[in-house]
C-alpha cells in the first residue's frame, strides 16, 4: 500500500493524538501541543498552516514521490517529530521514543498505519471542535 501526502499527516496526527489520549497522566503538552496544531478546522482548512507547509519541507527534502511506502512514512514521521523538538522547542521526547518502538518492527507499523488509513473516523478526529459557551 502507498499512502498520500494527507495519509501521511493524518497517521501523524493520530499517533500524536492516541499517545496523549493514553498517556494523560503524564506530562505530554509536547504531544497535545502539536497534534492541536496539526488540527483541521471544519471548514477542511488546516489550525496552522504552517505545520502543514514544515510537514511537506520534509517530504520534499526526502525526495519522496507523491505516494510514500511504508518506510517513507516512518522516516518522514521521524524526521518531522525532531523538527518541531529541535526548532520550536517541543517536549517529544516520550512521542520519539514511542514512535522508534512502534516503527522499529516494519510489518507492526505497516498494519498500523494501514488500519488508521482504513478507520474513516479518523478523519474526525482530525477536526478541532471549538465549543462556545452560550
Amino acid at each position: 500500500m502507498r499512502f498520500t501526502r494527507n495519509d501521511s499527516y493524518k497517521i501523524t496526527f493520530i499517533f500524536l493524538d492516541d499517545l496523549y489520549q493514553k498517556n494523560s497522566k503524564i506530562d505530554l503538552d509536547g504531544v497535545g501541543n502539536l497534534a492541536s496544531d496539526m488540527s483541521l478546522l471544519s471548514d477542511g482548512h488546516f489550525v496552522d498552516p504552517a505545520v502543514w507547509h514544515d510537514f511537506n519541507k520534509i517530504i520534499d527534502s526526502e525526495n519522496c514521490r507523491e505516494l510514500l511506502d511504508s518506510y517513507q512514512v516512518s522516516v518522514v514521521i521521524k524526521k518531522f517529530l525532531e523538527y518541531y523538538k529541535n526548532n520550536f522547542g517541543f517536549d517529544l521526547d516520550n512521542a520519539i521514543q514511542e514512535f522508534h518502538k512502534l516503527s522499529s518492527n516494519k510489518e507492526n507499523f505497516k498494519k498500523y498505519i494501514e488500519s488508521i488509513i482504513n478507520n474513516s473516523e479518523n478523519d474526525e478526529k482530525m477536526v478541532l471542535h471549538l465549543f462556545r459557551n452560550e
